[in-house]
């Protein structure tokens, strides 16, 4: 692990912690902001133990003290639900800057997760995941009640000091839990949670979880047993159960180089559709001087020379060197799908494994409705070569067959929203990273049924980023609505379309670059 301190200036103090990251090539990481529990600081051994799991699952971290607690300045009578806030926020926003960090989350165990959940509410956009161990909202009802922990207080004329064990607490954090609302405040967040509580807490019972529970709609709660609530037993479990989650919800994206597909702005890819070897380096290289692209895709069945296999490596190496660290996605597009080449699958394959295995390209666009399992092969003798894979499929008239009537249904009057579903949920089947759609529209209806699609496949976290656009100018806000809906790349011309309905690429970016501004 790569470890260094920081501080942090909040108001007139200095609130103190140390950022993890883990030993490796990567320029870009995940981060988890780890918020402790009342009267605790980030030098327990739970959350060392968490932070060491985090970096093991390639995840950078935070762990800091609250103000009055461990290394951080103040005192503990002067702590306050909000300025535990501020303190939260103020790391937020550090680590927000830092360059290495691509996603930005909350773990709050007790009181540091009512924190955790009450920011999450507020920079709702910025947070990409929350996780809330044994999060004491309890805290409200018994201030009210006039209940601290086990020591008792008259709720109506509130002491100045509180005295627990060897510690005390000021009135204006008795105060600050009596007014705060935590649920009403809370329940702001829209993006994945999951809550960790013990059947055994004797401090804050389950019930308080099944309240935050019903605050999100995207939520699970994961109840572990042998566990107290200050995890001194059952830490390991409730370790486990985090790393669990961060590992599915780290499905819905694919990492790219130092592209993160299916989260923020739809990234912008570029095809090149050129005939010659010559000529695809030539565009790639005036590509880049004008516009500034996330992602470039080579459409390799514009070529005379296809089958030139030499020529085809030798141009990818340069291909790689011109473009540097961004993306590449290779596309042998067949006939029958919109695309220039009739092939036999035997040798549509060879090609996509000899690309596979020179290392050059970091996407495989790979047609997957077929009539049998040839493309799930196919994509697992990519996946062993370290590729990834586009699983695509492109609804034009003429191949209707390969939607396999009898089990997608009537097709006449165009794709469904059960339809677009179904196939995106096989394509997964077989294999794919993401998951690729391209429909002509037959009318206005067939673009909304997409975009519908788009938005239920999303909310159901199908585990894969995807890809949809309806082709022709009825379908334009299809290539441009991914951010809303849930389509994670559109495809932007340079000069020359691959498909009907694409917009400049410097136009699209200003449109995405605005809708994620204002979202």
């Amino acid at each position: 692990m790569i470890q260094s301190d920081i501080e942090i200036k909040v108001d007139k103090r200095v609130i103190r912690g140390i950022v993890t990251r883990p030993p490796t090539e990567q320029k870009k990481y995940p981060m988890a902001i780890i918020s402790h529990a009342l009267m605790s600081d980030m030098s327990k051994d739970f959350y060392i133990d968490l932070e060491k799991s985090l970096n093991e699952m390639g995840f950078a971290s935070i762990r800091f003290d609250f103000n009055g607690h461990g290394t951080s300045d103040g005192r503990l009578i002067d702590m306050t639900l909000y300025n535990e806030v501020e303190d939260l926020e103020a790391v937020f926003d550090y680590a927000i800057k830092l360059d290495f960090v691509d996603r930005l989350g909350l773990i709050g165990h007790s009181q540091g997760g009512v924190i955790s959940s009450l920011l999450a509410a507020k920079r709702n956009k910025q947070v990409d995941f929350l996780v809330l161990l044994s999060p004491s909202g309890i805290m409200e009802e018994s201030c009210r009640a006039g209940l601290f922990i086990k020591k008792m207080f008259d709720p109506a004329n509130i002491p100045p000091v509180l005295g627990y064990g060897k510690k005390a607490v000021g009135g204006a954090y008795l105060k600050s839990s009596q007014d705060m609302d935590i649920y009403v405040k809370a329940r702001g967040y829209k993006g994945p949670v999951c809550i960790i509580h013990s059947r055994e807490d004797e401090m804050v019972p389950i019930y308080y979880s099944e309240k935050y529970l019903r605050l999100y709609e995207n939520c699970m709660l994961k109840i572990i047993d042998a566990a107290d609530h200050m995890f001194l037993t059952g830490g390991q479990e409730a370790i486990k159960r985090i790393s669990g989650f961060l590992g599915e919800m780290d499905k819905k994206f694919v990492k790219v180089r130092n592209l993160l597909i299916g989260k923020g702005r739809p990234k912008v890819c570029i095809p090149i559709l050129e005939n010659t070897y010559s000529e695809t380096l030539a565009e790639a290289r005036r590509i880049l001087k004008r516009f500034k692209p996330d992602m470039i895709e080579w459409r390799v069945d514009y070529l005379e020379d296809l089958y030139s296999t030499d020529d085809m490596i030798s141009t990818l190496k340069e291909l790689r060197s011109i473009i540097g660290h961004m993306p590449l996605i290779f596309t042998l597009r067949t006939r029958h799908e919109g695309g220039m080449v009739d092939i036999t699958y035997e040798k549509y394959s060879s090609i996509n494994r000899m690309v596979a295995a020179s290392g050059y390209v970091d996407l495989l666009d790979i047609e997957m409705l077929n009539d049998d399992q040839k493309p799930k092969s196919l994509a697992g003798d990519i996946h062993e070569l370290g590729g990834l894979v586009v699983g695509s499929y492109h609804y034009i008239d003429g191949n209707d067959q390969m939607l396999k009537i009898d089990k997608f249904g009537d097709t006449k009057d165009g794709l469904s929203v059960d339809q677009i579903k179904r196939i995106m949920y096989r394509m997964k089947d077989l294999g794919a990273d993401i998951g690729k759609l391209a429909i002509m529209p037959k009318s206005r209806k067939n673009v909304f049924d997409l975009l519908e699609a788009n938005y239920q496949l999303d909310e159901e976290d199908i585990g894969m980023p995807i890809i949809t656009m309806s082709m022709g100018k009825e379908g334009i806000v299809s290539r441009i609505a991914g951010q809303v809906y849930g389509s994670s790349v559109t495809f932007a011309t340079a000069g020359k379309n691959s498909a009907p309905g694409q917009l400049d690429a410097n136009d699209t970016l200003k449109i995405l670059d605005y809708i994620d501004r204002n979202l």
